[in-house]
């Protein structure tokens, strides 16, 4: 039971990172796919949203992060993950970005 758990929980998180990298290389190559694929995992592309970026670090750290940050997206909607050595993360648009950026768990 928990190997299968456990292969749902990587091909979400693959399914994520797919989609993160279709919004930020390719957003216009399927638009209809993106926002079926998206809707799969919570992320409603029909709302603003707000892209956060985390610079730095070693891979061990930066992993730590997009975990951490993945989990707390994915409770408010949205999605996050590695792009181009950076965690980036997608929420739903807020008011304040910065308070929106202050909401993700810190290491």
């Amino acid at each position: 039971m928990l190997l299968g758990e456990r292969a749902v929980v990587e091909a979400e998180h693959r399914l994520r990172g797919e989609i993160l990298d279709d919004l930020l290389g390719t957003p216009h190559r399927d638009p209809e796919g993106l926002r079926r694929r998206a809707a799969l995992v919570g992320l409603d592309l029909e709302r603003d949203h707000v892209v956060l970026v985390a610079r730095g670090g070693d891979s061990g750290r930066r992993r730590r992060v997009t975990e951490l940050a993945g989990g707390h997206a994915a409770r408010l909607g949205g999605i996050a993950g590695e792009y181009g050595g950076n965690t980036v993360v997608v929420l739903p648009a807020a008011e304040d970005p910065g308070g929106a950026a202050r909401t993700l768990p810190s290491c």
